[in-house]
């Protein structure tokens, strides 16, 4: 994929689930992140795990390998497993650079912008992204920033606190190929999910005991006790949300 997109393109990173590769076949984003070899990221898969998911993942959905600073090794690992992109955060030696063999995606982020010029003359870079000073953390920061940046034709996606809130603000002030977007698709902390929401922890009960405290219409776990599911994965409403939100804005 190169040149200027039809439509505003969408990334939903950190997909971890099996549920999250059926939503994603449902709403069909452009392209579909998965962290790899990141164990500080609560997102991280094994590569294996990573690749069962890729599997699963409708064809017109771009997988992309996510990464920080990745190893030769690590690189082989994800081109052996099939994935369509590399992403790399972090540095990117000479040496991992020539053995890379896929499209990649250039992670930036606004305290290193400076490595711009250098990235944007390697041939085997597809796109760039740029992002907050924390990825992942869903903070934005100034877009204004972007206006220094030059197209070159390859893809520029924008990443950093995108939500429905201001999504179309973030596309009509900076005009981007793609919006990357993670955690403003994912449930709420601490609820899980919809498996235990709405609910919080019942006094004297210890760390492992919740009690709704609003029970749903038919009464469901009404004064029951149940153990705490850790949020994991996407909401599908809100990905479908603002996928619609994005391909629609054209």
């Amino acid at each position: 994929m190169c040149g200027k997109p039809k439509r505003t393109l969408i990334k939903i990173c950190g997909l971890t689930t099996g549920k999250d590769v059926e939503y994603a076949n449902t709403f069909l984003p452009d392209f579909a992140g998965f962290v790899l070899f990141f164990p500080k990221s609560k997102r991280n898969l094994e590569i294996s795990e990573a690749a069962k998911l890729k599997e699963k993942l409708d064809s017109r959905v771009k997988s992309v390998a996510v990464t920080v600073s990745p190893t030769v090794e690590q690189v082989g690992m994800i081109q052996k497993a099939g994935f369509d992109y590399i992403q790399i955060h972090g540095s990117l030696d000479p040496e991992v650079y020539e053995a890379v063999r896929l499209p990649v995606l250039r992670a930036f982020n606004v305290s290193d912008m400076d490595a711009f010029g250098e990235m944007s003359r390697l041939d085997k870079i597809a796109g760039y992204i740029f992002d907050s000073k924390n990825p992942g953390s869903g903070e934005t920061f100034d877009w204004s920033l972007m206006d220094q940046i030059p197209r070159d034709g390859r893809l520029l996606f924008l990443a950093g606190g995108i939500h429905e809130g201001n999504v179309r603000e973030a596309i009509a002030r900076v005009g981007p190929d793609g919006i990357d977007v993670s955690s403003a698709v994912e449930y709420e902390e601490p609820n899980s999910g919809g498996v235990n929401g709405g609910q919080s922890r019942h006094p004297g009960s210890g760390t492992d005991s919740v009690r709704d405290r609003d029970p749903d219409e038919s009464g469901r776990c009404a004064g029951e006790e149940k153990k705490i599911i850790k949020a994991r994965g996407k909401d599908p409403e809100k990905m479908k949300k603002i996928i619609r939100m994005v391909h629609d804005e054209q």
